[in-house]
């Protein structure tokens, strides 16, 4: 009976230790893989769910411009309410005899101060802080769409939004030309989404 060679045969005093599993991806020998070329994908081997990408909202399309118009309408709602009750607050009452007996409000002093400082809360509230963090308004939430940056789910942020804000006048100037122009572009953009780089896109 052959004995096997010296150096093939365990040793008394070394121990053993079992094989541990090969991680994916790892070479013939049990080295490391290569890493990958820059630029190109990464794969997680072990599965699981991938990084997230800026907003975690998926689009799908372009927001219609009816939708656009009655995100608008829900918008303005609150102010023109702010108006009205803070114009009976403050407001001086004036009697007015004309066909009847009726009382109208009148704006003055502080009444102006009390609308327009309400009314630009809400403006900021509504239009900067809110868009800019979320990507949608009130009314924008109600109707399922939101504003991103162009092809991205990321939310505009503060600068952009005031930008946006006061890039909107220029949607009225010229006849109102900017509000109806997502009516016949692909992207259903404004004057306004033009020159911020922005889009508006359902999400629900």
């Amino acid at each position: 009976m052959t004995q096997p060679p010296d150096d093939q045969q365990p040793k008394p005093d070394e121990p053993t230790y079992p094989a541990y599993p090969t991680y994916p991806g790892a070479t013939p020998d049990g080295g490391y893989p290569p890493p990958p070329a820059y630029g190109s994908p990464q794969h997680n081997p072990y599965g699981g769910w991938p990084p997230p990408q800026g907003f975690p909202v998926q689009q799908s399309g372009f927001a219609s411009w009816i939708e656009r118009v009655g995100a608008f309408i829900l918008d303005s709602l609150p102010g023109i309410a702010i108006s009205f009750i803070a114009t009976a607050i403050f407001g001086e009452p004036i009697r007015v005899i004309e066909n009847g007996d009726t009382v109208s409000f009148e704006t003055s002093g502080s009444a102006i101060v009390a609308v327009y400082g309400l009314g630009l809360l809400w403006g900021i509230f509504n239009f900067i802080y809110l868009q800019g963090k979320t990507g949608q308004t009130i009314g924008k939430m109600a109707l399922g769409i939101a504003v991103y940056r162009a092809g991205t789910t990321q939310p505009i942020g503060f600068g952009l939004a005031i930008g946006r804000y006061f890039a909107r006048f220029l949607d009225v100037i010229p006849c109102y030309l900017g509000l109806l122009w997502p009516l016949w572009d692909n992207e259903k953009r404004t004057f306004a989404d033009m020159i911020c780089g922005t889009r508006v896109y359902k999400i629900r």
